[in-house]
Formats: structure tokens, C-alpha cells, sequence
């Protein structure tokens, strides 16, 4: 039976924050971790609302929240709450945290995975969540831990805890693949929450696009080179998808068009920054040949009406990496550089090798051949291929 929160006093919680599109079984996992090494009277679990880092992060909330409620509604040390799904405008974490202190006076525990660690310095006011509250940094699948941000954590003061959970490798994006390959998801989820995502349909989007009707506007607006280019691309991301068991459609629609703006000139690519509002950065302002990925992506939301964000992250990243990709993002990057119009040579076949068998030293090894490449030539070489490579050489140094 549940614990009535009028009868029990209410000290340390911890905070189990994400999108939960939708929750799994890793999440409670983790949970159920953190209760059993940590002092606790509750975990609460608090799914995302409007973020002020994703596009449409807003999107089945009432759903999200109610699967939630459904996976943890077994367990008496968990609770679901509706506080960042319900608050209007963007929810910033700073605002979750003062609620909560006016609620609960004991120790507040924020739980935190590598993938959020990478960006913790992008939440307003951290140095002010550092003092309210203790950070349990999660390491599930036997990552290495960003020195240099937890040094700077530690600097700033943060309290940090760390916990090793057993490897379940899983992730929401795998199980929304899973749906849409209409494959089991049963050992990924709770009974309860693959029942309720049937009973409404959810993660079921019909991916409308014309493929015969992109490819012969290709053939208008980009050469034969380049044409042959983007066949080869949607040929080898396809090939990679099989391999890695992605949405092969995906992988295709992110590949026709990644060099859309490829070929644009200089006074093409003004016109559409200003009408797909792209603010260039330095780095991109410097290289030309760096626009046509963002623009790119741009295209493919407002003109293709593609929602997709991954989609969309692939086509903007293809050129310059970035830390943290997306499986789908990184089989766009790589097959950009090995499709089989690249030619053949010992390095190239090497990362073809590589790019079946571990994706992630095909991408380093693109990324220090692009990196020399671009020193050679006297380019500036963008901040996200950068960070991209000390990333990569840090998940492959373990």
C-alpha cells in the first residue's frame, strides 16, 4: 500500500528529470538504484515541458506524463509530477528547483545521465543549482566521464555523487524505431505503458515524402557530380541503417536531402538565411563551404515539412559532427565520407571497414582527416568538429 504523504514527513528527495517519450524500463532501472545506495524518501519523476535546448520538446506531454504515472504506480517510493508539463513557456530547471525547495526542506538529489552532462552548462542560473541542490551522475553503458566539465562542476562547488549501474543499453528513440517497424517493444517498457501506447496509437507517424518527386528536382538544381553524390549517400545510409537497425526511411530521407543547398552560390545562400531566419556562426561565416548543412535542415522543416528533429539534426551535422549524435546522425556523417563515388583508397576502404563494425572509430578517424585536411588548406575548422573529436577519443580511450 502507498505511503500517505500526510502521515509521513517528507526529508530528501531526488529528482529523476526527462522526456520520458516514453519512460522504460533503463529509467526505472536507474531509479530503483539511486533509491537502494542513497538516503531518500522519494524519487519524484518529473517529465520534461517546454525545454529551452529542443524543438517540439513540448509534444505528447499529457501522454508522457501518463505513462509515467502508469510505469511507476507500483512503486510507493515514486511519484509522478506534472510541474514542468503544466507550466506555461519554456520550463527551465532553475524554476523546478525553487518550486520544490518550498515544498520539501531536506536534501534534493538531482540524478543526472551523460547525455544532459554534456550540456549542464547551458542551464540558467547552474551555479545557483549547484547550491540547492546534489548531483548523482549516472554511468549506464561503462562511459568515461567528461573530466573537464566534472572538474568545473567541482570547481563551482557542485556536490557530486557517483553511481555504476548494470549495462541496459536502451533508449526512447529505440523503442519509437521498434514501433515503427511494428517490433515488439516488450522487454523494453512495462505491460502497462506498451498497452496504453497501442491503445493511442502513439510513436505511429506516417512519414509522408515524395522521394520520385525530390530526386527529379535534384537532378534540376544540383550537377551530375553531385546528383551521383547524394545517390550514393542514400545507398550507403541505407546499407548502415540495415546494419544498425534503424528506420531505414529515415536514413533515407535525411540522405536525398543533406546537400540540398550544397551547391547554392554566395548570393543564394544570403537570401535564404534571411528567409529561413539561419543565423550563421563565425565559424560558418569564415567557411562557406559549411552553410549548406544548417540550410539544409531548414529546407527540409519549412519547405518538405520534415518535424522529425533527428532527421533534421542529421542533415544540419553532416558536415561538422558535434558531440553526443544520434545513431541516425552519425551514419549520415559517415556515409557522406564513404559512399562509393569517394573512390577507392587504403584509408577510405579502412573507414568503410570501420563504419560496420564500430561507427564511432569511423567518425574519429573522418574527423582528423578532415581536421588536417582543413589545417592544410588554411580553413577554419569548426568548434563542434572539435569538442566532436576530443569526444569521440574520449568514449574510445576506455
Amino acid at each position: 500500500m502507498k505511503n500517505d504523504k500526510k502521515s509521513k514527513k517528507i526529508n530528501n528527495i531526488a529528482i529523476m528529470g526527462g522526456t520520458f517519450d516514453p519512460i522504460h524500463n533503463g529509467h526505472l532501472n536507474v531509479a530503483i538504484s539511486v533509491l537502494d545506495k542513497f538516503d531518500l524518501d522519494k524519487i519524484l519523476f518529473i517529465p520534461a515541458g517546454t525545454s529551452p535546448f529542443k524543438n517540439n520538446s513540448d509534444k505528447n506531454k499529457e501522454h508522457r506524463y501518463n505513462m509515467v504515472s502508469i510505469a511507476i504506480s507500483k512503486f510507493d517510493n515514486f511519484e509522478a509530477s506534472d510541474i514542468e508539463i503544466k507550466r506555461k513557456g519554456i520550463s527551465f530547471t532553475i524554476d523546478t528547483i525553487n518550486e520544490l525547495r518550498k515544498e520539501y526542506t531536506g536534501k534534493i538529489y538531482f540524478i543526472l545521465g551523460f547525455d544532459v552532462l554534456h550540456d549542464i552548462y547551458k542551464f540558467k542560473n547552474i551555479n545557483d543549482i549547484f547550491k540547492m541542490c546534489e548531483f548523482i551522475l549516472v554511468n549506464r553503458f561503462n562511459e568515461v566521464y567528461p573530466k573537464n566539465v566534472i572538474n568545473f562542476m567541482k570547481k563551482d562547488g557542485a556536490i557530486l555523487h557517483f553511481l555504476k549501474i548494470p549495462n541496459f543499453e536502451i533508449s526512447s528513440t529505440q523503442i519509437r524505431e521498434n514501433i515503427e517497424r511494428e517490433k515488439s517493444i516488450n522487454i523494453f517498457v512495462p505491460k502497462k505503458v506498451e498497452e496504453y501506447i497501442k491503445k493511442h496509437n502513439l510513436y505511429k507517424e506516417d512519414i509522408k515524402f515524395d522521394f520520385e518527386n525530390v530526386k527529379n528536382h535534384l537532378k534540376k538544381i544540383l550537377s551530375k557530380k553531385r546528383y551521383e553524390h547524394v545517390l550514393g549517400v542514400c545507398d550507403c545510409a541505407i546499407s548502415l541503417a540495415k546494419n544498425y537497425k534503424i528506420s531505414e526511411i529515415k536514413a533515407y530521407i535525411a540522405a536525398i536531402l543533406h546537400d540540398y543547398a550544397k551547391e547554392y552560390t554566395e548570393e543564394e545562400i544570403k537570401t535564404a538565411c534571411f528567409k529561413y531566419d539561419y543565423k550563421p556562426d563565425y565559424f560558418v561565416r569564415e567557411n562557406i563551404g559549411l552553410y549548406h548543412g544548417p540550410l539544409a535542415a531548414k529546407i527540409a522543416n519549412k519547405d518538405f515539412g520534415i518535424q522529425d528533429k533527428d532527421i533534421l539534426n542529421a542533415i544540419c551535422y553532416h558536415t561538422t559532427a558535434r558531440e553526443n549524435m544520434s545513431l541516425l546522425e552519425k551514419i549520415i556523417y559517415v556515409a557522406d565520407t564513404i559512399e562509393i563515388n569517394r573512390g577507392v583508397n587504403e584509408e577510405l576502404n579502412e573507414i568503410r571497414k570501420l563504419a560496420y563494425e564500430n561507427i564511432d572509430k569511423a567518425i574519429l578517424c573522418i574527423l582528423e582527416y578532415t581536421f588536417n585536411k582543413s589545417i592544410q588548406k588554411g580553413q577554419i575548422y569548426h568548434v563542434l568538429g572539435l569538442k566532436a573529436m576530443t569526444y569521440f577519443k574520449e568514449i574510445l580511450s576506455e
